[in-house]
Protein backbone atom coordinates (compact mmCIF):
# COMPACT_ATOMS: atom_id res chain seq x y z
CA UNK A 1 0.00 0.00 0.00
CA UNK A 2 1.22 3.48 -0.69
CA UNK A 3 -0.02 7.04 -0.59
CA UNK A 4 1.49 10.03 -2.34
CA UNK A 5 -0.42 13.28 -2.00
CA UNK A 6 -1.02 15.76 -4.82
CA UNK A 7 1.88 17.98 -3.74
CA UNK A 8 4.28 15.04 -4.19
CA UNK A 9 4.66 14.19 -0.50
CA UNK A 10 4.80 10.41 0.00
CA UNK A 11 3.23 9.57 3.36
CA UNK A 12 3.32 5.78 2.98
CA UNK A 13 5.56 3.93 0.54
CA UNK A 14 5.39 0.22 -0.21
CA UNK A 15 3.86 -0.88 3.08
CA UNK A 16 3.26 -4.63 3.23
CA UNK A 17 1.68 -5.52 6.54
CA UNK A 18 -0.57 -8.27 7.81
CA UNK A 19 -1.92 -8.16 11.34
CA UNK A 20 -3.07 -11.57 12.60
CA UNK A 21 -6.59 -12.02 13.91
CA UNK A 22 -6.78 -11.20 17.62
CA UNK A 23 -3.42 -9.42 17.72
CA UNK A 24 -2.68 -6.27 19.68
CA UNK A 25 -0.59 -4.12 17.40
CA UNK A 26 1.16 -0.80 17.89
CA UNK A 27 2.15 1.35 14.94
CA UNK A 28 5.09 3.56 15.91
CA UNK A 29 6.65 6.46 14.10
CA UNK A 30 7.50 10.13 14.33
CA UNK A 31 5.22 12.93 13.14
CA UNK A 32 4.79 12.71 9.39
CA UNK A 33 5.59 8.99 9.22
CA UNK A 34 2.20 8.11 7.71
CA UNK A 35 0.41 6.59 10.71
CA UNK A 36 -2.72 8.70 10.32
CA UNK A 37 -2.64 8.25 6.54
CA UNK A 38 -2.55 4.47 7.00
CA UNK A 39 -5.47 4.51 9.45
CA UNK A 40 -7.40 6.87 7.18
CA UNK A 41 -6.75 4.54 4.25
CA UNK A 42 -7.90 1.44 6.16
CA UNK A 43 -11.08 3.32 7.14
CA UNK A 44 -11.65 4.46 3.54
CA UNK A 45 -11.25 8.13 4.47
CA UNK A 46 -8.01 8.49 2.48
CA UNK A 47 -7.57 6.91 -0.96
CA UNK A 48 -4.32 4.99 -1.34
CA UNK A 49 -2.44 5.83 -4.53
CA UNK A 50 -0.88 2.36 -4.82
CA UNK A 51 -1.59 -1.18 -3.71
CA UNK A 52 -4.58 -2.63 -1.96
CA UNK A 53 -5.99 -2.92 1.54
CA UNK A 54 -8.25 -5.52 3.07
CA UNK A 55 -9.99 -5.71 6.42
CA UNK A 56 -10.47 -9.31 7.57
CA UNK A 57 -10.52 -10.43 3.94
CA UNK A 58 -12.81 -7.67 2.66
CA UNK A 59 -11.70 -4.82 0.40
CA UNK A 60 -11.34 -1.77 2.64
CA UNK A 61 -13.84 0.16 0.49
CA UNK A 62 -16.63 -2.39 0.97
CA UNK A 63 -19.55 -2.15 3.35
CA UNK A 64 -18.42 -5.39 4.97
CA UNK A 65 -15.04 -3.85 5.86
CA UNK A 66 -16.64 -0.67 7.17
CA UNK A 67 -18.95 -2.72 9.39
CA UNK A 68 -15.90 -4.33 10.98
CA UNK A 69 -14.08 -1.11 11.88
CA UNK A 70 -14.56 1.49 14.57
CA UNK A 71 -12.48 4.65 14.67
CA UNK A 72 -11.81 6.54 17.88
CA UNK A 73 -10.77 9.94 16.60
CA UNK A 74 -7.99 11.86 18.27
CA UNK A 75 -10.30 14.79 18.96
CA UNK A 76 -13.36 14.52 21.19
CA UNK A 77 -16.38 14.81 18.91
CA UNK A 78 -19.61 13.97 20.70
CA UNK A 79 -23.06 15.53 20.88
CA UNK A 80 -23.16 18.07 23.71
CA UNK A 81 -26.91 17.78 24.22
CA UNK A 82 -27.21 14.04 24.90
CA UNK A 83 -26.27 12.06 27.99
CA UNK A 84 -23.30 9.76 27.48
CA UNK A 85 -25.59 6.70 27.50
CA UNK A 86 -27.82 8.37 24.89
CA UNK A 87 -24.73 9.09 22.77
CA UNK A 88 -23.85 5.39 22.71
CA UNK A 89 -27.39 4.18 21.97
CA UNK A 90 -27.93 6.82 19.29
CA UNK A 91 -24.60 6.02 17.63
CA UNK A 92 -25.46 2.31 17.42
CA UNK A 93 -28.58 3.25 15.49
CA UNK A 94 -26.43 4.55 12.64
CA UNK A 95 -25.48 0.95 11.89
CA UNK A 96 -28.93 -0.51 12.37
CA UNK A 97 -28.52 -1.89 15.89
CA UNK A 98 -31.93 -2.17 17.54
CA UNK A 99 -32.65 0.04 20.54
CA UNK A 100 -32.80 -2.78 23.11
CA UNK A 101 -29.58 -4.39 21.87
CA UNK A 102 -27.90 -0.97 21.73
CA UNK A 103 -28.97 -0.21 25.31
CA UNK A 104 -27.57 -3.53 26.56
CA UNK A 105 -24.29 -2.96 24.69
CA UNK A 106 -24.09 0.63 25.94
CA UNK A 107 -24.50 -0.51 29.54
CA UNK A 108 -21.75 -3.13 29.13
CA UNK A 109 -19.36 -0.61 27.60
CA UNK A 110 -20.16 2.05 30.20
CA UNK A 111 -19.27 -0.48 32.89
CA UNK A 112 -16.11 -1.60 31.06
CA UNK A 113 -14.88 1.98 30.72
CA UNK A 114 -15.91 2.80 34.29
CA UNK A 115 -18.44 5.38 33.15
CA UNK A 116 -21.60 3.63 34.34
CA UNK A 117 -22.00 5.94 37.33
CA UNK A 118 -21.93 8.92 34.93
CA UNK A 119 -24.33 7.49 32.31
CA UNK A 120 -26.87 10.31 32.74
CA UNK A 121 -24.48 13.25 32.46
CA UNK A 122 -23.50 15.13 29.32
CA UNK A 123 -20.07 14.64 27.79
CA UNK A 124 -18.89 18.18 28.54
CA UNK A 125 -19.35 17.40 32.25
CA UNK A 126 -16.73 14.64 32.06
CA UNK A 127 -13.00 15.05 32.59
CA UNK A 128 -10.77 14.84 29.52
CA UNK A 129 -9.84 11.23 30.30
CA UNK A 130 -13.47 10.24 30.74
CA UNK A 131 -14.35 11.91 27.43
CA UNK A 132 -11.60 9.86 25.76
CA UNK A 133 -13.05 6.67 27.28
CA UNK A 134 -16.50 7.69 25.99
CA UNK A 135 -15.13 8.09 22.45
CA UNK A 136 -13.57 4.62 22.68
CA UNK A 137 -16.80 3.11 23.99
CA UNK A 138 -18.72 4.76 21.17
CA UNK A 139 -16.37 3.27 18.57
CA UNK A 140 -16.97 -0.21 20.03
CA UNK A 141 -20.78 0.01 20.04
CA UNK A 142 -21.08 -2.02 16.86
CA UNK A 143 -17.54 -2.87 15.78
CA UNK A 144 -15.24 -5.82 16.39
CA UNK A 145 -12.14 -3.83 15.43
CA UNK A 146 -10.97 -0.57 16.94
CA UNK A 147 -8.47 1.82 15.35
CA UNK A 148 -7.01 4.48 17.60
CA UNK A 149 -4.62 7.18 16.42
CA UNK A 150 -2.10 8.64 18.88
CA UNK A 151 -2.52 7.59 22.53
CA UNK A 152 -6.26 7.93 23.11
CA UNK A 153 -6.38 4.76 25.20
CA UNK A 154 -4.16 6.03 28.03
CA UNK A 155 -5.40 4.49 31.25
CA UNK A 156 -7.73 1.90 29.73
CA UNK A 157 -5.39 -0.38 27.76
CA UNK A 158 -5.24 -3.00 30.51
CA UNK A 159 -9.02 -3.20 30.85
CA UNK A 160 -9.49 -3.40 27.07
CA UNK A 161 -6.92 -6.19 26.81
CA UNK A 162 -8.59 -8.15 29.62
CA UNK A 163 -12.00 -7.70 28.01
CA UNK A 164 -10.81 -8.69 24.54
CA UNK A 165 -8.87 -11.73 25.77
CA UNK A 166 -11.60 -12.95 28.17
CA UNK A 167 -13.71 -14.34 25.36
CA UNK A 168 -16.30 -11.62 26.03
CA UNK A 169 -15.49 -10.02 22.72
CA UNK A 170 -13.83 -10.67 19.41
CA UNK A 171 -12.49 -7.12 19.41
CA UNK A 172 -9.19 -6.48 17.70
CA UNK A 173 -7.18 -3.39 18.54
CA UNK A 174 -4.77 -1.41 16.44
CA UNK A 175 -3.34 1.28 18.68
CA UNK A 176 -1.08 3.79 16.99
CA UNK A 177 1.12 5.74 19.39
CA UNK A 178 3.65 8.48 18.99
CA UNK A 179 7.30 7.46 19.01
CA UNK A 180 8.85 7.37 22.46
CA UNK A 181 5.66 6.65 24.44
CA UNK A 182 5.11 3.55 26.53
Amino acid sequence: MGKTYGDGFTAVAGLDLEIPDGAFFGLLGPNGAGKTTLIGSVCNIVRPSAGSLSVFGHDHRSREARRLLGLAAQEINVDRFLSIRQILVYHAGYRGTGRKAAARRADKLLALFRLDDRAGVRAYELSGGMQRRLVLARSLMHRPCLLTPDEPTAGVDVELCRWASSGASSTRFINCRRSGTT
